[in-house]
């Protein structure tokens, strides 16, 4: 894992993004506070504070977010997750790739759309009769995200 991660515990640190190592040191800072037994933070130190990202590489398998249950002494619960870079889902990284745009055409003839990819700068479709059929494109496009990526998420506890 040499990329950036996105960190954050619910209730106890925002989501912070930095290079992996960095962001497991502070994630591990944040859990190590939580009141839990022994056994588990004997479990969250293997995990977050070993100075290594190879077991949480292993149990994410691949995927972009895992979230690790810690139950805490009072009985509660709360959420480690650890994402890869952004910390966006596969749907959300694809819903902001694409935006409708109106292109202009000589007098007499009607505007048409297109789906503008801001990745590559260039229209991702032919001319589309309006905007709402743009965001169609853009909401199939969505929809079908994960079909095409796999599972992007993963719970371990």
């Amino acid at each position: 894992m040499t990329d950036e991660l996105t960190v954050s515990v619910d209730g106890h640190l925002e989501p912070v993004t930095a290079p992996a190592l960095q962001a497991l040191d502070i994630l591990w800072l944040t859990v190590r506070e939580l009141p839990m037994d022994s056994l588990q933070m004997w479990a969250m130190k293997r995990l977050f504070g070993s100075r290594s990202a190879s077991e949480l590489e292993h149990r994410m398998n691949g995927d972009e977010i895992i979230d690790v249950t810690v139950s805490l002494n009072d009985g509660s619960l709360v959420i480690a997750r650890v994402s890869c870079g952004d910390g966006l889902t596969c749907r959300q990284r694809v819903a902001a790739r694409y935006r409708p745009e109106r292109v202009e055409r000589p007098a007499g003839r009607p505007d048409q759309w297109v789906v503008l990819d801001l990745v590559t700068g260039y229209p991702a479709t032919d001319w589309l009769s309006s905007e709402s059929a743009a965001h169609e494109w853009i909401r199939r496009k969505v929809q079908n995200a994960n079909y095409q990526t796999g599972p992007a998420r993963r719970t371990a506890e």
